[in-house]
């Protein structure tokens, strides 16, 4: 007789679940398939899946439950479950379920393709009435095209005829530097003296920095110093001009103190009297001052002040080589007779060749103060001069 609760005595009978007896391992197993929403499988599925839970379940208790082998089983089942009604279905749940999905998403956003904006308008030109500048520039003739070399040549040879001011003003509106190259070459290709000494004249007042060593070079040249020394002295300074001072040729030497006279700067003024100190440039500075058309006469009155007596004194014989100009020799004997700078003003007179300074001096040292302070005076300058 077979025993109820021993599994080896199942028949098909037993594998009915309503003959299972409470706490039966198969309850268990029937609860978790009414959980899965899986449509009813046919009876041979559900007698399979029953064969293999028993052989899973012949080595347990039959009341002792097992928590892992259950969880095993019921994912062996949904496994089984699912593959086989996917075979049923034949795939169709998966696109069902895709296209639900997709139903319910919100749908894409509309994006309106706006064109881009047509570009604006070109600006319309409004037309203007020209304004005299554009006037003037418009009716100007323009500047023709000048020969510079050929116009240089025309103005060497006005030179040479006497034309220096006409010759200037050919020159002036054309490009200075062309004009210098040409003069430089004008005066390095020429043999002809009166075409040099144009060419340097020219040089001396046009000429710029690049021009400064030959007018130097053709200030020594006693036939070319007194074209080249204004130059010099335009473009030159003070040490450039006191150099040629020390010029071999008395000529150069001439011209350029009388060039550096013409400075009238107190620094020129200050490296004149120290020529005349000298010995040896004495003569030609008393003579260029002599000869100077715009001698510094207020610069040479200003160093009566100095505070070196022999400083003094070259000034005072250098006013009185000046003392032929009336305007000088009425300051001296004014300055004598007020007691003013007295012994200065006593050595210009006594320096200076007029015989109406003479006959002064005579006069003054009647009185003996005034014959006393001659002698002294007269005594400095054999010392000085």
């Amino acid at each position: 007789m077979h025993h109820a609760d021993d599994p080896d005595n199942l028949d098909a009978d037993n594998l009915n679940p309503e003959n299972l007896p409470p706490g039966n391992l198969d309850r268990e197993l029937d609860a978790l398939l009414d959980q899965a929403r899986w449509p009813e499988p046919p009876p041979q599925a559900q007698m399979r899946l029953r064969e293999q839970w028993l052989e899973l379940s012949q080595s347990r208790s039959r009341r002792v439950l097992r928590l892992a082998p259950m969880a095993a089983a019921a994912m062996l089942v949904l496994a089984i479950g699912g593959a086989w009604f996917l075979w049923r279905q034949d795939g169709r749940v998966a696109t069902e379920t895709a296209a639900d999905v997709a139903s319910q998403l919100p749908p894409p956003p509309v994006v309106a393709y706006l064109p881009p904006p047509p570009p604006p308008p070109p600006a319309a030109i409004v037309p203007q009435a020209p304004t005299p500048r554009e006037m003037l520039a418009v009716l100007a003739p323009s500047r023709p095209v000048v020969d510079v070399r050929a116009a240089v040549k025309r103005a060497i040879d006005s030179v040479t005829q006497d034309e220096f001011t006409s010759a200037l003003e050919s020159l002036r509106g054309l490009r200075m530097n062309v004009v210098e190259r040409e003069l430089i070459l004008a005066f390095a290709t020429t043999e002809i003296n009166a075409r040099r000494r144009a060419a340097v004249r020219l040089l001396a007042e046009l000429g710029g920095p690049s021009s400064a060593a030959l007018l130097a070079k053709a200030a020594r040249d006693p036939k070319l110093s007194a074209e080249a020394m204004p130059g010099v002295a335009r473009l030159g300074d003070v040490e450039s001009l006191v150099a040629l001072t020390r010029a071999a040729h008395p000529g150069p030497r001439r011209e350029a103190v009388a060039q550096l006279l013409g400075l009238g700067s107190e620094r020129a003024v200050t490296e004149f009297l120290a020529l005349v100190l000298d010995d040896a440039t004495r003569e030609d500075a008393l003579a260029a001052l002599h000869g100077a058309s715009a001698p510094p006469v207020e610069q040479l009155m200003a160093a009566l002040d100095s505070a070196h007596v022999d400083r003094r004194l070259a000034a005072a014989k250098s006013l009185g080589t000046l003392c032929h100009r009336p305007d000088v020799g009425a300051a001296l004997r004014q300055m004598v007779t007020t007691n003013r700078h007295r012994r200065e003003a006593l050595a210009a007179l006594l320096s200076c060749p007029s015989q109406d300074a003479t006959t002064f001096i005579n006069t003054a040292r009647a009185r003996s103060s005034i014959d006393a302070e001659v002698r002294a005076v007269q005594t400095e300058l054999q010392r000085i001069f």
